[in-house]
């Protein structure tokens, strides 16, 4: 072999090990595995409600987390400041947080909580928009006379809908009645237990989980600290709820969708907050 052959050889060697290099570098690089213990991870994005989802992405990457929960409205990144995420959005801006979920190796799993009204062409928008962007759940409280439709889309579909849970004056706010309303319809829709609401609204979390056994496929993560008004978000594991509790029942009840992590307190920047949740998780779980 010639020494100019031995050269052009050596540079194409060196090129490859710089590009893996930096591919290893790149964003979606983690030192962290997807689960923590034994369940999917990811933040709620209403969390960051004072950021673009394209940043929401971004933070929840840097948590280590690969896994995320959209909402609706929220702006959708600093290059389409005008913009917002969720049914409606035009084609460019779908491209655009496709472009960035890749970029940040996370995965949209779960979008909520969105309406689905007694109206099939609403309805279809928020279906449509879910397929479009790979979406495997969307959490909705939807209208009473809109279940023969939204039972119809989830078999066409094939996306499943979890029932959430906001206080009153939502009837959802009560997990016996989220329990009846499953027994009449079929295995795609369940429940988005909000553990935080049902404490809110004076229900055991642990004991509210039994209720919908089997049935979950999606959760809403908090913990709350009482104050003279009520309650608010606390740090996990610094607050009332019984956590080592929840886990334990969503294990017994073998749930594998992602757990969404909520902190809607400490606004506009909750990063540091939600930065001790994680912590507090990894060494509950025990992830790495």
């Amino acid at each position: 072999m010639r020494i100019p052959e031995i050269h052009k050889l050596c540079l194409a060697v060196a090129a490859v090990g710089l590009c893996a290099s930096i591919a290893a570098a790149g964003p979606t690089a983690s030192k962290y595995k997807p689960n923590i213990g034994d369940f999917k991870i990811g933040v709620q994005s209403y969390s960051f409600r004072g950021h673009t989802f394209e940043e929401a992405v971004q933070k929840s990457r840097s948590f280590g987390l690969t896994y995320i929960e959209g909402y609706p409205g929220q702006r959708l990144s600093a290059s389409m400041p005008d913009v917002s995420f969720g049914p409606g959005a035009s084609p460019e801006a779908l491209a655009l947080a496709k472009k960035v979920l890749k970029n940040n190796g996370v995965k949209l799993y779960n979008f909520g909580v969105v309406g689905l009204p007694n109206n099939e062409a609403e309805c279809r928008k928020v279906f449509d928009f879910a397929k479009e962007m790979g979406i495997q759940v969307i959490t909705s409280e939807p209208e009473d006379a809109a279940w023969p439709i939204v039972e119809r889309l989830t078999n066409e579909y094939k996306i499943k809908v979890a029932i959430h849970n906001h206080p009153k004056p939502s009837h959802y706010y009560d997990p016996l009645f989220t329990r009846n309303v499953l027994k009449g319809l079929n295995a795609n829709i369940g429940a988005c237990p909000d553990v935080g609401h049902w404490t809110r609204s004076g229900f055991d979390a642990v004991k509210s989980l039994t209720l919908v056994n089997g049935r979950i496929h999606a959760v809403h993560l908090k913990d709350l600290s009482k104050t003279n008004g009520g309650y608010e978000d606390a740090v996990l594991g610094e607050g009332v709820i019984n956590l080592p509790g929840v886990f334990e029942e969503l294990k017994r009840q073998k749930f594998d969708g992602v757990i969404a992590l909520e902190f809607e307190s400490g606004q506009p920047d909750p990063t540091a907050q939600v930065d001790a949740c994680i912590k507090y998780l990894r060494k509950l779980l025990g992830g790495k």
